[in-house]
């Protein structure tokens, strides 16, 4: 039988749902009983000055940046994912997210996004987006 080759390496798969985000320090809580959630991070370019490259661009990594957005279903009463999540854009948050074996990042985000999607007859769903602030690290 052959071997998948791109599985030949020693490494850990990590699951998607083995994946959260929960809110604030500690236990946390998980944020809006989340579906699905991606976290992004990103590195802008910065291009330099070469005097041996007159015809290609050349680059350097410059800033980071970092964000998170996650899929739910919206429930009634209090917290992020309910109606009331409506009210929490523009709120900072504490995000956190663990991996299998316990690694552990997080970092400050601002709620900058919140929509409800529904249709007749079905649950309805929510995707809320934050902005990273600062790092989104493992803490130090």
């Amino acid at each position: 039988m052959p071997t998948n080759r791109a599985f030949a390496f020693n490494m850990a798969v990590i699951l998607g749902n083995n994946v959260f985000v929960y809110q604030g320090t500690g236990t946390g809580s998980v944020i809006a009983g989340a579906k699905s959630c991606t976290v992004s991070l990103k590195c802008g370019t910065v291009e330099k000055a070469s005097a041996t490259q007159q015809d290609f661009e050349e680059h350097i990594a410059g800033r980071k940046s970092w964000d998170v957005s996650m899929n739910h279903l919206v429930t009634q009463g209090s917290g992020i994912n309910s109606t009331e999540g409506l009210l929490k854009v523009g709120n900072t948050y504490t995000l956190r997210m663990v991996v299998p074996g316990g690694t552990v990042f997080s970092g400050q985000a601002i709620c900058t996004q919140y929509d409800i999607t529904g249709s007749r007859g079905a649950l309805a769903t929510g995707q809320i987006k934050f902005k990273g602030t600062g790092s989104f690290a493992e803490p130090t």
